[in-house]
């Protein structure tokens, strides 16, 4: 028994508290690994409960969008208001082009039209000036 005590006694007097520090840091370890694959095992999950929410709500805009699901057509629709529009803007372009022609040749033809005017009101009047002074008017005016 001597034997044993003085080896008991050896232990304490010689311990120095170096075993417990190192149990308490493999358990310190053992508990950060534990989380850590406690925290990765929820970030999957979470992940996966997003990429469903997601999928889902992108299901659901899609088939609002596009009542018989048909992308194609949903993308000729766009296509077909973008040919209008640029339809409608070569028609006002063409349009314009047709008034701007008109009016500058109403201009033409109305100054040619007021100087006409113009010179058959100067012969009605130089006719009636002569009228008036009695000067016989050729016959070939009156016919």
């Amino acid at each position: 028994m001597d034997t044993q005590q003085s080896f008991v006694e050896q232990q304490v007097e010689g311990w120095d508290g170096r075993e417990r520090r190192l149990f308490e840091r493999s358990m310190t370890d053992l508990i950060e690994a534990a989380v850590e694959k406690v925290v990765a095992r929820e970030f999957v999950e979470h992940e996966h409960r997003e990429i469903k929410n997601i999928e889902s709500r992108i299901s659901k805009m899609t088939s609002e969008a596009f009542p018989q699901g048909a992308l194609g057509k949903h993308r000729e629709y766009h296509q077909s208001l973008i040919d209008a529009a640029e339809a409608d803007k070569l028609a006002s372009q063409a349009k314009l082009e047709f008034y701007e022609t008109a009016k500058s040749k109403v201009l033409e033809k109305g100054i040619e039209g007021v100087i006409s005017a113009f010179k058959a009101l100067l012969i009605l009047g130089v006719v009636l000036l002569l009228y008036r002074l009695g000067i016989a008017i050729p016959e070939w005016m009156i016919r």
